[in-house]
């Protein structure tokens, strides 16, 4: 089934209304530029996800640039105390959640758009189901989300709305050191560029 959002405002608008018109018990959340890394993946979530248990599982997945050769394989893992900072799960394409009780994502939130959801569904559910095999392939390509919204402006307005929105401990001390390795990065990338320039 086809659903044309009316109301398109960014990448989470877009997914939550194909979720809140999905029909079927479970929801496999896959984007447009990724793909099931074998013809058995569809089947092996079916099997794995226990619709009288589970309300959301995450699997492994590997990346690709050509659609043909694959790098880069991440083996999910939860934990709640790094899951703002650091995204051990991966992109939304490797999630499955029932279609019940169900979470939609934060629309204020683009880079940090996953790892907020994954939080959230921890807060209700508790920590994921994990199916260990490789299920899904991450394409990679200068358009795909982390791309067009991981620029430095967009990262620190979901890193510091994020802290806020947690009540996470230290903020300050984690908004600090935050800025103080954005600095770091950009007088490294200006030296570059006039290293380049000199020679």
């Amino acid at each position: 089934k086809y659903f044309i959002n009316q109301n398109y405002g960014n990448w989470s608008d877009n997914i939550n209304n194909a979720i809140v018109n999905a029909s079927g018990q479970i929801i496999k959340i896959l984007f447009l530029d990724d793909f099931f890394y074998k013809n058995t993946s569809l089947q092996e979530i079916i099997h794995t996800f226990d619709i009288n248990k589970d309300h959301w599982m995450v699997s492994a997945c590997t990346h690709s640039k050509d659609g043909h050769t694959f790098e880069r394989t991440i083996y999910p893992k939860y934990d709640d105390k790094t899951i703002l900072f650091k995204n051990g799960i991966g992109s939304p394409s490797v999630l499955t959640i029932k279609n019940e009780g169900f979470i939609l994502f934060d629309t204020k939130l683009g880079w940090a758009q996953d790892t907020d959801y994954y939080k959230r569904y921890y807060a209700k559910y508790g920590e994921p189901k994990i199916l260990k095999e490789i299920n899904v392939v991450i394409r990679l390509h200068p358009q795909q989300v982390t791309n067009t919204v991981a620029t430095e402006i967009a990262r620190e307005k979901d890193f510091l709305y994020t802290l806020k929105k947690w009540n996470v401990p230290n903020a300050w001390k984690l908004t600090l050191e935050y800025k103080t390795k954005k600095y770091i990065r950009q007088t490294k990338n200006i030296l570059k560029k006039i290293l380049i320039k000199k020679s």
